[in-house]
């Protein structure tokens, strides 16, 4: 006979499992761990006596549905902690599997944690697989209650509620509108920013002032009118520094060439020596060279144009004499003085010339 894997049908034999359950429960609600949303959802209380009391709601453990059935409630013991001693206390729904007679069984107990002098930390759990079919134990937390001394705090939730398939499904379509909505909105918005981050037209409306240009006038390049007050003395221009100071040393430096360029006085201290001139220091014939000189016939040696000699002073006076009136060319005139020209430089850079005659 072939096998039945129907699970929702009449076999006319118990056919039904709580593994079947649970798969079929995991499919559906997830195969996590939440309370349902019915009833008093687990609400729990201390109500005093080292009791905290916990009302009645369905949960959901991998697939195994479990409660506290409608207007019931569980009472749990909360045992106190030493005198100056903390602990935190685990309200746990606990699975339990008997391996010999696969006895399943689930209840809600409390996990007491260790007690310390310090900070409190929660007991450790033991977590199993339910859909696994393999798990023994499997501990869900879900309050915990912090003891210190005999001082027990109300309980702390541990646990979430999940909607029901209604409210998901409600949720679910809320949430898709939301997202079309935020989506359409995504793209308006991205609309908006292409175009406004394609605009050239100053959309911000930002000024010149905004942008630490306010003292910039609104012109071309080439009408610029820079404002400038001229250096008092000559400086270097700095990396960095305003137009306005840079001008007033260029100022100063032009002012300064064109004044030394006029400036005929010598102003770099050149000497005759550099220049290659006479020094006006020098003398000829015991005459300065600083302005110009005359020479005498005595000066160079000579007589003077307008001389006489007596009979007796000329030695070899001729025995015979020419005739007054007679002539000589000039080769006959073997004595004929010869001249020199002799230029002078003097130290303002002129130049003097002078016919020396040389005898």
């Amino acid at each position: 006979m072939a096998e039945n894997y129907l699970i929702t049908g009449y076999w006319g034999e118990p056919h039904v499992t709580a593994e079947n359950d649970r798969g079929i429960h995991a499919g559906i609600f997830g195969a996590g761990r939440f309370v349902l949303p019915v009833g008093e959802q687990f609400r729990a209380e201390y109500i005093g006596n080292n009791t905290v009391r916990m009302y009645d709601g369905k949960l959901m453990n991998n697939g195994a549905a479990a409660g506290i059935p409608a207007g019931k409630y569980v009472d749990l013991l909360i045992q106190n902690a030493g005198q100056g001693m903390k602990r935190n206390d685990l309200i746990v729904f606990q699975y339990s599997l008997d391996s010999s007679t696969l006895i399943e069984n689930g209840n809600f107990v409390v996990i007491p944690g260790a007690e310390t002098s310090g900070t409190a930390s929660d007991p450790a759990l033991t977590q199993g697989d339910l859909l696994s079919g393999k798990a023994t134990l499997d501990q869900w937390a879900m309050w915990r209650v912090s003891i210190s001394g005999s001082t027990i705090a109300a309980p702390e939730k541990l646990f979430t509620v999940s909607d029901n398939l209604a409210d998901a499904n409600k949720n679910a379509r809320e949430a898709k509108e939301q997202v079309s909505s935020a989506k359409k909105t995504a793209d308006d918005v991205r609309t908006d920013y292409d175009n406004h981050a394609a605009s050239q037209e100053n959309p911000h409306g930002v000024t010149k002032n905004q942008i630490g240009m306010g003292n910039v006038p609104n012109v071309s390049t080439n009408d610029q009118t820079p404002t400038h007050t001229e250096a008092s003395a000559l400086a270097k221009l700095t990396s960095g520094e305003k137009l306005s100071v840079a001008f007033g040393k260029i100022a100063k430096a032009i002012s300064d060439l064109i004044s030394h360029l006029s400036n005929k006085n010598n102003p770099h201290g050149v000497t005759a020596e550099q220049a290659g001139a006479v020094p006006t220091t020098r003398k000829v014939n015991n005459k300065a060279l600083s302005a110009d000189i005359s020479l005498t016939a005595s000066d160079v040696g000579a007589s003077p144009t307008g001389h006489k000699h007596t009979k007796s002073e000329i030695t070899d006076f001729p025995t015979s004499m020419t005739p007054t009136a007679h002539t000589h060319t000039k080769s006959q005139i073997t004595d004929f003085p010869t001249t020199e020209t002799w230029t002078f430089t003097l130290e303002d850079g002129s130049t003097v010339t002078k016919v020396v005659y040389v005898g």
